[in-house]
């Protein structure tokens, strides 16, 4: 019972909770803007954007492109500074 309530009062898409040896327990993974971007996005708007982005654009353009249309364009000027893969 305990744990049904620790997962009903759980903020979706925020809050995990882990069962394991070791115990259980609700964590957070405290992902940033643009982790919870990329890393979150499996809804079908989102894959929806990512096939559009890739089919009109291709691979290697990709992170710019899908972080502009999150409204990450500070992310996007930040990816300039990393070496480009070839």
């Amino acid at each position: 019972e305990r744990q049904v309530e620790l997962i009903a009062r759980a903020t979706p898409k925020r809050q995990y909770y882990l069962q394991s040896r070791r115990g259980n327990r609700l964590f957070e993974l405290g992902l940033g803007p643009v982790a919870l971007a990329l890393c979150g996005a499996s809804d079908p708007a989102s894959q929806t954007l990512v096939d559009t982005i890739i089919s009109e654009h291709g691979r290697s353009d990709f992170a710019p492109r899908f972080l502009s249309a999150r409204g990450l364009e500070w992310a996007v000027e930040l990816l300039g500074h990393f070496p480009q893969p070839e």
